[in-house]
Protein backbone atom coordinates (compact mmCIF):
# COMPACT_ATOMS: atom_id res chain seq x y z
CA UNK A 1 0.00 0.00 0.00
CA UNK A 2 1.14 3.55 -0.71
CA UNK A 3 2.02 6.54 2.02
CA UNK A 4 -1.12 8.05 1.14
CA UNK A 5 -3.74 5.47 1.68
CA UNK A 6 -5.43 6.71 4.48
CA UNK A 7 -8.43 4.02 5.18
CA UNK A 8 -10.13 1.62 2.83
CA UNK A 9 -13.67 1.38 4.37
CA UNK A 10 -17.09 -0.06 2.63
CA UNK A 11 -14.89 0.03 -1.09
CA UNK A 12 -14.25 3.20 -0.52
CA UNK A 13 -11.01 4.55 -0.19
CA UNK A 14 -9.71 7.75 0.62
CA UNK A 15 -6.19 9.53 0.04
CA UNK A 16 -4.24 11.75 1.34
CA UNK A 17 -2.77 13.97 -1.17
CA UNK A 18 0.60 16.18 0.20
CA UNK A 19 -0.86 16.73 3.74
CA UNK A 20 2.11 17.22 5.07
CA UNK A 21 6.02 16.77 5.19
CA UNK A 22 9.81 17.99 6.20
CA UNK A 23 11.48 20.51 3.87
CA UNK A 24 14.85 21.43 4.65
CA UNK A 25 15.71 22.64 0.95
CA UNK A 26 17.01 26.55 0.76
CA UNK A 27 13.82 26.66 -1.24
CA UNK A 28 10.43 25.45 -1.94
CA UNK A 29 6.74 25.26 -2.44
CA UNK A 30 3.73 24.25 -0.05
CA UNK A 31 -0.31 23.72 -1.13
CA UNK A 32 -2.57 22.48 0.96
CA UNK A 33 -4.08 18.85 -0.60
CA UNK A 34 -5.27 18.88 -3.57
CA UNK A 35 -4.42 22.26 -4.75
CA UNK A 36 -6.05 24.26 -6.45
CA UNK A 37 -9.25 22.04 -6.23
CA UNK A 38 -11.15 21.55 -3.02
CA UNK A 39 -9.05 20.27 0.11
CA UNK A 40 -10.91 17.28 2.39
CA UNK A 41 -12.60 17.77 5.38
CA UNK A 42 -10.94 16.73 8.86
CA UNK A 43 -7.64 17.38 8.02
CA UNK A 44 -5.21 17.95 10.36
CA UNK A 45 -1.39 18.28 7.80
CA UNK A 46 1.73 19.46 9.45
CA UNK A 47 4.65 21.07 7.48
CA UNK A 48 8.11 21.98 8.58
CA UNK A 49 10.74 23.67 6.98
CA UNK A 50 13.80 23.35 8.90
CA UNK A 51 17.23 25.92 8.05
CA UNK A 52 19.98 26.48 10.50
CA UNK A 53 19.74 28.75 13.68
CA UNK A 54 21.19 31.92 11.98
CA UNK A 55 18.77 31.57 8.86
CA UNK A 56 15.29 33.55 8.28
CA UNK A 57 12.70 31.36 6.82
CA UNK A 58 10.35 33.52 4.48
CA UNK A 59 7.10 32.28 3.10
CA UNK A 60 5.14 34.37 0.92
CA UNK A 61 1.80 33.31 -0.25
CA UNK A 62 0.86 33.02 -4.33
CA UNK A 63 -1.77 32.64 -6.59
CA UNK A 64 -5.20 31.83 -5.18
CA UNK A 65 -5.45 32.06 -1.05
CA UNK A 66 -9.37 30.61 -0.16
CA UNK A 67 -9.48 29.06 3.19
CA UNK A 68 -13.01 28.86 4.75
CA UNK A 69 -13.25 31.87 6.85
CA UNK A 70 -14.37 33.20 10.21
CA UNK A 71 -13.13 36.43 12.48
CA UNK A 72 -11.22 33.87 14.58
CA UNK A 73 -10.29 30.63 11.64
CA UNK A 74 -11.96 28.54 14.44
CA UNK A 75 -13.67 26.06 11.05
CA UNK A 76 -10.50 25.72 8.51
CA UNK A 77 -6.80 27.58 9.47
CA UNK A 78 -3.20 27.53 8.19
CA UNK A 79 -1.80 28.12 11.73
CA UNK A 80 2.41 29.54 11.83
CA UNK A 81 4.81 28.78 14.28
CA UNK A 82 8.28 29.90 14.88
CA UNK A 83 9.56 26.58 15.56
CA UNK A 84 9.09 22.41 15.36
CA UNK A 85 5.75 22.17 16.95
CA UNK A 86 2.50 23.83 17.47
CA UNK A 87 3.56 23.90 21.10
CA UNK A 88 6.28 26.83 19.51
CA UNK A 89 6.01 30.76 19.56
CA UNK A 90 2.80 31.23 17.53
CA UNK A 91 3.59 33.30 14.52
CA UNK A 92 -0.22 34.25 13.11
CA UNK A 93 -3.50 31.90 11.86
CA UNK A 94 -4.85 32.39 8.36
CA UNK A 95 -8.42 32.10 6.77
CA UNK A 96 -10.57 33.90 4.48
CA UNK A 97 -10.00 34.91 0.84
CA UNK A 98 -7.34 37.31 1.41
CA UNK A 99 -3.35 36.47 1.27
CA UNK A 100 -1.39 36.70 4.31
CA UNK A 101 1.16 38.77 4.23
CA UNK A 102 4.45 36.89 3.95
CA UNK A 103 5.21 34.83 7.40
CA UNK A 104 8.88 35.00 8.63
CA UNK A 105 10.81 32.86 11.31
CA UNK A 106 14.36 32.27 12.52
CA UNK A 107 15.77 28.66 11.57
CA UNK A 108 11.99 26.50 12.03
CA UNK A 109 9.03 27.33 10.33
CA UNK A 110 6.34 24.56 11.57
CA UNK A 111 2.88 25.14 9.75
CA UNK A 112 -0.42 23.22 10.89
CA UNK A 113 -3.12 23.32 8.36
CA UNK A 114 -6.45 21.88 10.24
CA UNK A 115 -9.91 21.58 8.37
CA UNK A 116 -13.90 20.38 10.02
CA UNK A 117 -16.08 18.44 9.00
CA UNK A 118 -18.12 20.38 6.44
CA UNK A 119 -17.39 23.38 4.16
CA UNK A 120 -13.89 23.36 1.94
CA UNK A 121 -12.01 25.69 -0.34
CA UNK A 122 -9.22 25.60 -2.95
CA UNK A 123 -7.04 25.98 0.27
CA UNK A 124 -3.46 27.72 -0.27
CA UNK A 125 0.02 28.06 -1.99
CA UNK A 126 3.24 29.20 -0.88
CA UNK A 127 7.01 29.76 -1.83
CA UNK A 128 9.55 30.25 0.59
CA UNK A 129 13.22 30.71 0.54
CA UNK A 130 16.11 30.68 3.63
CA UNK A 131 17.57 33.58 3.71
CA UNK A 132 21.13 34.29 6.18
CA UNK A 133 21.73 37.30 8.64
CA UNK A 134 21.98 39.90 5.92
CA UNK A 135 18.30 38.99 5.93
CA UNK A 136 17.41 40.58 9.20
CA UNK A 137 18.14 44.22 8.31
CA UNK A 138 16.18 44.04 5.24
CA UNK A 139 12.77 42.49 7.35
CA UNK A 140 10.07 44.92 7.33
CA UNK A 141 9.70 43.49 10.81
CA UNK A 142 11.71 42.16 13.46
CA UNK A 143 10.86 40.04 17.00
CA UNK A 144 12.17 42.14 19.99
CA UNK A 145 11.66 41.34 23.17
CA UNK A 146 12.78 45.00 25.93
CA UNK A 147 12.00 44.37 29.13
CA UNK A 148 12.68 47.85 30.83
CA UNK A 149 10.08 49.99 31.90
CA UNK A 150 7.45 48.92 28.93
CA UNK A 151 3.75 48.69 28.95
CA UNK A 152 2.61 46.91 26.54
CA UNK A 153 -0.35 47.81 25.08
CA UNK A 154 -2.97 44.62 24.34
CA UNK A 155 -6.08 46.71 22.88
CA UNK A 156 -6.79 47.18 19.23
CA UNK A 157 -5.69 50.58 19.00
CA UNK A 158 -6.23 53.82 20.77
CA UNK A 159 -4.46 56.58 21.87
CA UNK A 160 -0.49 57.10 23.05
CA UNK A 161 0.59 59.65 25.05
CA UNK A 162 3.83 58.26 26.62
CA UNK A 163 6.53 55.81 25.39
CA UNK A 164 4.90 52.61 25.39
CA UNK A 165 5.85 48.96 22.70
CA UNK A 166 2.53 48.45 20.33
CA UNK A 167 1.64 44.83 20.00
CA UNK A 168 -0.69 43.33 17.58
CA UNK A 169 -3.94 42.31 20.16
CA UNK A 170 -2.62 39.19 22.24
CA UNK A 171 0.80 39.16 21.03
CA UNK A 172 2.76 36.87 21.26
CA UNK A 173 -0.26 34.60 20.84
CA UNK A 174 -2.05 34.48 17.61
CA UNK A 175 -3.80 37.27 16.39
CA UNK A 176 -6.85 37.60 14.50
CA UNK A 177 -8.33 37.82 11.27
CA UNK A 178 -10.37 41.31 9.75
CA UNK A 179 -8.89 43.56 12.77
CA UNK A 180 -8.40 47.16 12.15
CA UNK A 181 -6.82 48.60 14.96
CA UNK A 182 -5.77 52.34 14.70
CA UNK A 183 -2.92 53.69 17.33
CA UNK A 184 -2.94 57.45 17.83
CA UNK A 185 -0.06 58.61 18.88
CA UNK A 186 0.11 61.97 20.58
CA UNK A 187 3.27 64.44 21.74
CA UNK A 188 4.17 67.42 22.89
CA UNK A 189 4.65 70.46 20.56
CA UNK A 190 8.51 70.19 22.06
CA UNK A 191 9.06 66.62 21.39
CA UNK A 192 9.32 64.16 18.42
CA UNK A 193 7.99 61.00 18.36
CA UNK A 194 10.59 57.88 17.39
CA UNK A 195 9.12 54.80 16.24
CA UNK A 196 11.77 51.93 16.33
Amino acid sequence: MSDGLDFFFYNQMRWKVGCGGEFDAPTGQITSPNYPQRYGDNLMCNYTIRASDDTYIVAHFVDKFDIESHTLCVYDRLSAYQGNSSASLPIGRFCGSQPPAPIVSRSNLFLQFRTDGSISKSGFKLNYTTQGQECKDNLLFRVDIEIQFVVYILECGGRITTPTIISSPSHPDTYYNNLNCTWRIEAPIDQVVDIK
